[in-house]
């Protein structure tokens, strides 16, 4: 697989959102403290002192919806850090997004709570969240397509990180599978990043997941072969395939004479590499195709010289005529 050869520092998720869990926390502890110097400690007008209560009540349920968020994507990395889960995995995916769902579910049940009670009629908030939430999602249609895209790619499973796969002219290895995007690294080392909403919808194919590699050629003779030959040229080709390697036994070579081409006698030879390794089985094509040259001009079997034929005439009727440097015209006269 191509690699960038430019590498960011890494950054573990589990430290990074324990470092931003740590300011909600501190302001969930300080409140408390707050409140009870409003109360006890500082002679304030009554009205003050429940504004400040008031707004000390709102900031703490807002901690404690940014700690339910942050706490959410802690304990999904925390999984995923196990050794049974790879970083970038489909399963790594789909447990950011639980967690992620999960911190918001939390997150709206905590606001709803806190504005029972610090006296926020229900009502009134359920509506401001419909028309916020419609607002949104009318603002953010490509990302939620992205993010169902995501959802059917993680249930489907058609690739996963580190194959390689073939999609709408792109040919590489998978590098990343986020919410918003499939990241390819493609053969020249380029990087691709399609949308989720067109992965989930594109053919695709996976070339990782290919169980062989299969071969299908053609050998052509020239027509001036005899028959005896080009059944000695199909049992070599035979010769030199059969058992060879990589073969499955389900799937043994074939070799045919099945063609009259308009130029050639045509041989079609087929067989089937595996396990599928692309170098090893170039490598194994170049030593039948070695093999088979040697083989045939040791017996005298010749290829076939691609041939046409042109035909040339003159658009007023008359005898053509046809000079070469200069010399006494060819043809009729």
């Amino acid at each position: 697989m191509f690699r960038g050869t430019r590498r960011e520092a890494y950054v573990n998720p589990v430290t990074e959102y324990l470092r931003r869990l740590a300011t909600p926390i501190f302001v969930l502890l300080l409140v408390p403290g707050m409140a009870y110097l409003v109360t006890e400690q500082i002679n304030m007008i009554s009205t003050v002192s429940k504004s400040l209560l008031l707004a000390l009540q709102t900031i703490k349920y807002l901690a404690a919806t940014w700690v339910a968020w942050l706490g959410s994507l802690l304990v999904a990395e925390l999984i995923i850090r196990s050794p049974k889960i790879e970083d970038e995995s489909l399963n790594a995916q789909l447990l950011r997004l639980s967690a992620r769902i999960m911190g918001i579910a939390l997150g709206l049940t905590i606001i709803f709570y806190g504005a029972s009670q610090i006296g926020l009629p229900l009502v009134g908030v359920l509506a401001g969240v419909g028309v916020g939430g419609l607002a949104i999602a009318l603002a953010a249609q490509d990302s939620l397509k992205n993010l169902l895209g995501s959802l059917m790619i993680f249930m489907d499973q058609p690739y996963t990180p580190g194959q390689r796969i073939i999609v709408q002219g792109h040919d590489g290895f998978v590098e990343h599978i986020g919410l918003r995007s499939t990241k390819i690294r493609n053969l020249n080392g380029s990087l691709t990043a399609i949308p989720n909403e067109k992965m989930a919808n594109l053919d695709i194919e996976n070339v990782g997941r290919r169980n062989f590699i299969r071969r299908q050629t053609c050998i052509r003779l020239s027509y001036d072969t005899p028959p005896e030959k080009i059944e000695q040229a199909v049992g070599i080709i035979r010769e030199i395939l059969d058992h060879h390697e990589g073969m499955q036994p389900e799937l043994p070579p074939r070799v045919f004479f099945d063609e009259f081409n308009p130029d050639s006698l045509n041989i079609q030879l087929s067989y089937w590499y595996h396990p599928p390794k692309r170098w090893k089985s170039l490598a194994f094509d170049e030593r039948v195709n070695l093999e088979i040259v040697r083989r045939f001009a040791a017996e005298g079997i010749e290829f076939a010289f691609p041939t046409s034929t042109t035909y040339v005439t003159q658009k007023d009727g008359k005898s053509l005529q046809l000079s070469i440097n200069g010399d006494t015209p060819l043809g009729p006269q």
